[in-house]
């Protein structure tokens, strides 16, 4: 089961397919209750759920929800990409094979944005946009926090807004 939340907030229930095949995260098929299955892109609705996941229709992509916060959340970007192996030898082929990138971003209140979390100036552009919790702005210039802590970063954050 699962359910659908259309650009005008209508929410649907039934079932979701993932088409996570060639074109990861560019579209969701749902299947009504009455067997009528629709293929949705992200333009088209505001979010999407499973049973296990919840994904966001952002800056035309779906985006799943690793930790949704009262003041900013946490969203993962991946991409299924195919690389292929270089040259082997004689007579042995070129084969592909598959890795996954993923992207982490933060979104704050405007649900039709987010920010890529990238490593490069990454302490720069962190301590600014969590400037408004100075103790972690601080830990994050300082190198204390680096990019691969940003889910500890978001949950800190959420807490540090709370107070």
């Amino acid at each position: 089961p699962g359910t659908i939340t259309l650009s005008d907030s209508t929410k649907l229930v039934g079932q979701i397919k993932e088409l996570n095949g060639v074109k990861p995260f560019k579209k969701v098929i749902f299947i009504s209750s009455d067997g009528i299955e629709k293929k949705y892109k992200p333009s088209m609705i505001l979010r999407y759920s499973t049973q296990i996941k919840t994904y966001v229709s952002v800056q035309g992509k779906f985006m799943e929800v690793i930790h949704k916060g009262s003041r900013v959340s946490l969203l993962l970007h991946g991409k299924n990409k195919w690389y292929s192996t270089n040259f082997i030898g004689p007579g042995i082929p070129i084969i592909p094979f598959p890795t996954k990138k993923t992207t982490y971003y933060l979104q704050r209140e405007d649900p039709r944005f987010a920010k890529e979390v990238k490593k490069s100036m990454f302490k720069v552009v962190f301590s600014n946009y969590f400037k408004d919790c100075p103790e972690l702005a601080t830990l994050i210039s300082e190198g204390e926090y680096k990019h691969k802590d940003i889910r500890k970063i978001v949950w800190e954050y959420n807490a540090c807004k709370n107070r």
